[in-house]
């Protein structure tokens, strides 16, 4: 293929963006699999050691800061939940008294929000 027709075709396809449902389709396409032992050894050994920018340092720290901060907040609010039940108080979020059933709904919402983080 020339040099010529290789830009033409590096030109059509500029700007153009795939659709959501398109996007769908290629995450359940990819959903489940997994590398080999051979690439896993081979990625590892490729990426080990590799510098990292103190720009991108930051971001890592940033993203842990966040996630632990999140799972912090969970652990409270549970720990709440729980001494509240264990008192036979109605659980209140916000300082809102809210009801066992719906506490506990609200509780299994935020858990399952931090899981499938």
């Amino acid at each position: 293929m020339s040099e010529e027709t290789r830009k033409k075709m590096s030109l059509a396809k500029l700007n153009r963006s795939v659709s959501k449902d398109v996007r769908k389709k290629m995450s359940a396409a990819h959903k489940g699999k997994t590398h080999t032992a051979q690439t896993s050894a081979l990625l590892s050994e490729k990426l080990s050691g590799r510098p990292k920018s103190a720009e991108h340092r930051m971001a890592i720290a940033a993203a842990q800061r966040r996630r632990h901060a999140a799972a912090r907040v969970l652990k409270a609010v549970e720990d709440v939940h729980r001494h509240a039940q264990a008192e036979g108080e109605c659980v209140g979020v916000w300082g809102v008294c809210m009801g066992g059933v719906r506490a506990s709904l609200l509780l299994s919402l935020l858990l399952g929000h931090k899981r499938n983080e």
